[in-house]
Formats: structure tokens, C-alpha cells, sequence
């Protein structure tokens, strides 16, 4: 802090607060004894290296309140009222919605205007604050000393050379006229400037959730810095209001008044934090030309660039025209595996589909998914029932909303239904190893022959003498058996029991008219149960997916 005795202004009495739009009448004002405290600010606002914003603003008071400086965040809402700022190497949080209490204070007039180097802020009176602001945009920058000059209330005080302004603000990368995204994949968020060696460089983050407490580092003025985003554990697709700035930073004791004096060089940057997980980048393909393999494992990519080459509605849940960018990928399905496919878009509503050939003129869908409900996750799967063979299919990502292209997530899952282990007679379901939880698909069953049949009177209440198989499975204490068979050409029938030579020790059974069964089981024996699944038909078993889990 510096101790400063003012100088006398000859010929310049004080003036009342007024409007500066009409004239004035000097009218003598005598000083007020010392313990007020006054805060100026001027802020400049740089892009890409350009004066963009230029403010300066101050206020005087006999309390200003605990905060770092009060003119730095009167006029925007958006400036954090710092109360603390860290050490260099360190950061605080600090809260966005905390502002400076207006009509807490008794204010002082010390001029109509404030001049401060070259330029001069101007007085105003508010409903509840009384203050001096100027709009400085087309005043041209300034750098080095600058004169202060203070009357009235504070008596007259002139403060030659008290601050020294900063330079400009030059950012060169990344650029700041556009939304940035940064991926959670990446090491740090990176912006480099032109160093000047100032000694308060500071990073403020805050989020587009006014609720969550901003951030502010004290860092070297040393041209580069790396913000790691992924430490601060952000919810996904967060949009963060980054500000680089450099300070300088004075208090003046001026018999016993305290003045504040803060001049600032700030860069702004909007960026879109994408936590991306362990998904990869993946290129997009635009037409059937330079379709893209889709690997199995999650990806990340954008269609910004594609064009609307693609354009269905049937096979659409939400019969809407897929009219915006898209992107073509080969999917290769693996025999006896399930191609499972989540897509979602992030600003516009997206939809995902297969065709059944690459033809870009008259593109035919033949399933696909859209709900219609926004930027929601779209599910598409597809299984492959060919022992032998895989399958490639041409799936495309689109979105709804015309000429929209934007980030998406992609993700690719390939999941094996083995042939489930069924025996024809209950002594090979003895003889066989334990029947594993899982999914199976069975695409030919009929090597199975009709052994047994539980009749009207049994646990099914249905007579069923097509061919079954038996497998055996242990299910714990206290645990749940849920079974899931579906067979589209058939109408099966599912039964358990503690003996798969006694149809009479059937534990529950399941015969519905249709291609789906379902059979849940609940172990409260207190011992583990060896039990006996049987799957059986009315006449013959078809090609059948089965779902076993144990819970």
C-alpha cells in the first residue's frame, strides 16, 4: 500500500451530483474526514489480439465490502466479486452469483468526472447506487502510467503516474471468435499469448450451471498454459466460460481513504467440455465412396463438413425424414453375434438406420431408430444368425433437423449367443457340465427329439408333445432364476423342476400362447438348489434365442 498526501487543485470547486446533461452550479463541498474506500477499474477486453471491450468504472463509499476490487464486477454479472485470490501455483472457487450489496453503502461524489490516464469515467446516479462508469469502446489502447485525479469529497487529489497499465492481451491459439470443444481424452486444455512477465496472470472457469462454483488459478505470465479439464469432474457436454487475464493491481492510503486501482487485459474463450470416456475419434465416411469401417468400441466424431447424402423415413420409429448431414460406416457382424449400436447427437435430434445396400439415388432402410424426443440415445441392434458367415451391413448416422451437423457419440458392440448346451434326455443333462448364465441362440435345434411331456395335469397345464432339451444349473440361496426364450416360428413352453426324471417335481412352468416365454424362480430353501430347465414345444423346436440370468 502507498501513503500519499494529495496536492491542491486550484480553481476547481466542487460540484453536486447531478445529471452531466445539464448545467451545473458549483457549489462548495467540504472534505470528509479519512476511513472511506474508493475502487476503479478499467477493464479491457481483447479477441484474437483486438481491443474489443474497454470500461472504466469506479465507485466510492464509506464501506465497499470485502471484495478484491468493487468496479471490476459492478457493471457485468458475469465478473466475479472476488472476495480472495489464490497464490501463485494455486487455484479457489469461488461463487458466480455473489455481487456487491448496492444499497448497503453511503457513497461519496468526488467529481463528475474521474480522468485516469487519457480517458475519464463519469458519474451517474442509480435508484440504489451512485457510481462512475464510461463506455471507452473507439477510444483506441493504452498502456503505461497513468495520472489519477480525485475532488470533492475526498478533497482534491491528484496522483501522478500512480498505475501502470498493462499491455494488450494476445492470444495466439486457440482462437476465440467461435465455440471451442475440448475432449476428455485429451491431456489439457492449452492457450498460449505473447508473455509480458506481469506478476498477476490469473484463469477464471465457471460453467453454464449458475449453481456450480467458479474456479480462478494464479499462473505465470509465461506465454502457455495447460488447464486440465478432467480434474474438476464435469458433467457431460458442459459449456465452460474461460477468461485468461492479466492484472495490475495498486491501493493507495490517501490520508486515511483507501483507494483501489485495478487495470485488467482479459481474453475470453467458450468452450464445450465433452467427457468422452475411453471413446476414440473416429473419421466420418459421406458417401457410399468412403464409407468407414466401424471398429468395435466406442467413438466420438462430428458431421460437421458431411453432407445430406441419405434421406429415409420408414423404417423410422418417429416418421420423420432424416434431412440432416450424415455419415456411412461397413459394420461387420461376426456368425451367431449380436451387433448392438448407441448413437446420439448432442445439439440436434439424430437417427440411425441400415440399409439394404449402399445406393445413394434411392436409399432403402431396413430397420433403424428414431423416437423423436431430442438428443436421447438411439439403440439399433442386429444379429446374425449364420453359423458360418459374416454378415456387413451399411449403417448410416443422420440427423432430423435439416442441414444440422454436429458432435455425436458411436458406439459399437459385438456380443457372441453361443449354442446353449441342451440335452435330449435327462441322463445326458446329468452327465453335462453346470449350465452357465447368459444369452444363447440356438439356429438348429432339430436334432432334439419329444422325451418328455407334463400334460394337462402338470406344472404347464398343457400338453406338449413336440421335441424339448434339458439343461442343469445351480441357483443359490436367496438368488433369482430368470429365464427369457424366444422362438418366432414356434410356440415353446418352459418348466423347472428338482428332478428331470420326475415331471412331478415341477417347481413352476410356463406355457403361454405366442413365440415368447418367460419363467422366474426364487431359491428360499436356505441351501443351494440343483434344479432342471426344460425347454419344449408342441411340435417341433424352431431357431430360439434363450436368455438365462441368475440375480
Amino acid at each position: 500500500m502507498r501513503t500519499l498526501l494529495p496536492l491542491l487543485l486550484l480553481g476547481c470547486p466542487g460540484k453536486t451530483p447531478t445529471d452531466t446533461s445539464e448545467p451545473v452550479t458549483p457549489v462548495p463541498i467540504d472534505p470528509i474526514p479519512g476511513t472511506d474506500q474508493g475502487s476503479l477499474a478499467l477493464v479491457r477486453g481483447y479477441q484474437n489480439g483486438l481491443l474489443v471491450r474497454s470500461e472504466l468504472v469506479g465507485v466510492f463509499a464509506n464501506d465497499l465490502q470485502e471484495f478484491v476490487n468493487v468496479a471490476h464486477c459492478l457493471p457485468d454479472e458475469t465478473t466475479p466479486c472476488l472476495h480472495v485470490l489464490p497464490p501463485l501455483g494455486e487455484s479457489r472457487q469461488y461463487d458466480p452469483l455473489e455481487r456487491y450489496v448496492e444499497n448497503r453503502s453511503f457513497y461519496r461524489y468526488v467529481g463528475l468526472t474521474v480522468p485516469f490516464g487519457p480517458y475519464e469515467t463519469y458519474y451517474r446516479a442509480d435508484e440504489l447506487l451512485s457510481w462512475y462508469y464510461a463506455d471507452l469502446s473507439g477510444r483506441g489502447d493504452f498502456s503505461g502510467p497513468a495520472d489519477i485525479t480525485l475532488g470533492v469529497e475526498w478533497g482534491d487529489v491528484d496522483l501522478p503516474a500512480a498505475v501502470d497499465v498493462p499491455k494488450g492481451l494476445v492470444v495466439t491459439s486457440p482462437r476465440q471468435d467461435e465455440t471451442l470443444r475440448a475432449f476428455s481424452d485429451e491431456d489439457a486444455f492449452t492457450i498460449l499469448w505473447e508473455p509480458e512477465g506481469a506478476d498477476e496472470m490469473y484463469l477464471f472457469l465457471r460453467t453454464d450451471d449458475e449453481t456450480s462454483p467458479g474456479r480462478v488459478w494464479r499462473i505465470e505470465d509465461d506465454g502457455s498454459h495447460d488447464l486440465d479439464l478432467n480434474a474438476l469432474n464435469l458433467p457431460i457436454a458442459t459449456v465452460l466460460d474461460i477468461q485468461l487475464a492479466r492484472w495490475s493491481h495498486d491501493t493507495f492510503d490517501i490520508e486515511g481513504n483507501t483507494l483501489d486501482v485495478l487495470t485488467t487485459a482479459e481474453a475470453d474463450f467458450v468452450v464445450e467440455y465433452v467427457p468422452v470416456g475411453l471413446r476414440a475419434p473416429i473419421e466420418v465416411g459421406n458417401d457410399c465412396a468412403s464409407a468407414v469401417s466401424l471398429p468395435v468400441g466406442g467413438h466420438y466424431g462430428d458431421l460437421a463438413g458431411m453432407a445430406d447424402t441419405f434421406e429415409v423415413v420408414e423404417c423410422l420409429q418417429s416418421q420423420e425424414p432424416s434431412a440432416g448431414l450424415d455419415a456411412v460406416y461397413n459394420v461387420t457382424i461376426p456368425p451367431h453375434h449380436r451387433m448392438e449400436i448407441d448413437f446420439r447427437q448432442f445439439e440436434a435430434n439424430g437417427a440411425v438406420y441400415i440399409l439394404e445396400s449402399c445406393d445413394e439415388l434411392e436409399p432403402v432402410c431396413e430397420e433403424g431408430a428414431d423416437r423423436g424426443f431430442g438428443t436421447q440415445t438411439e439403440m439399433l441392434t442386429r444379429f446374425n444368425p449364420d453359423p458360418l458367415q459374416a454378415e456387413v451391413v451399411t449403417l448410416v448416422v443422420d440427423g432430423v433437423t435439416p442441414t444440422y451437423g454436429g458432435l455425436f457419440f458411436l458406439d459399437h458392440r459385438s456380443i457372441e449367443l453361443p449354442d446353449p448346451p441342451l440335452s435330449d434326455t435327462c441322463a445326458g443333462a446329468l452327465d453335462a457340465p453346470l449350465f452357465q448364465p447368459g444369452e444363447y441362440y440356438s439356429g438348429n435345434p432339430s436334432d432334439l427329439n419329444p422325451t418328455t411331456n407334463p400334460g394337462f395335469l402338470g406344472c404347464t397345464q398343457s400338453t406338449l408333445p413336440g421335441a424339448d432339451g434339458t439343461l442343469r444349473l445351480e441357483v443359490p440361496d436367496g438368488a433369482t432364476l430368470e429365464v427369457t426364450m424366444s422362438m418366432e416360428d414356434g410356440d415353446p413352453a418352459l418348466y423347472l423342476t428338482s428332478d428331470c426324471a420326475d415331471l412331478d417335481s415341477c417347481l413352476t412352468g410356463s406355457d403361454n400362447a405366442g413365440a415368447i416365454e418367460t419363467l422366474v424362480h426364487v431359491n428360499n430353501t436356505g441351501d443351494v438348489e440343483t434344479l432342471y430347465l426344460t425347454l419344449d414345444t408342441k411340435d417341433t423346436l424352431s431357431p430360439f434365442f434363450l436368455t438365462i440370468n441368475i440375480l
